[in-house]
């Protein structure tokens, strides 16, 4: 798989282009004063990423359940706390965007 890098100036003119890579299945690196700065994945590949994190979680919480270092929670406990957790990433992400775009 090619990955195709743009620098960020030349990115905003390129748009449609990118998006026409990413719907292609490639990544895109974008490039700010010559140093990656962001990448542009194809949809299912960042959905993908982001459950194996939560999966990747979920096993680190598990793990100190076994070593005693917490206590064990119910399903409905456990799921809220990711609930919690995530919508905690998504506010982060959001007020990033915000901010990118000032």
């Amino acid at each position: 798989m090619t990955i195709m890098t743009v620098k960020s100036d030349e990115a905003r003119i390129r748009m449609r282009d990118i998006l026409d890579e990413t719907v292609a299945g490639r990544e895109v690196v974008i490039q700010r004063y010559d140093k990656p700065v962001a990448v542009v994945v194809p949809y299912e590949l960042w959905k993908a990423l982001k459950i194996a994190d939560a999966f990747t979680e979920a096993k680190q919480i598990l793990a100190k359940i076994k070593r005693k270092e917490s206590q064990w929670v119910g399903s409905d406990e456990m799921m809220q706390a990711m609930l919690d957790k995530r919508n905690e990433r998504l506010a982060r992400e959001q007020a990033a965007d915000v901010d990118a775009k000032l």
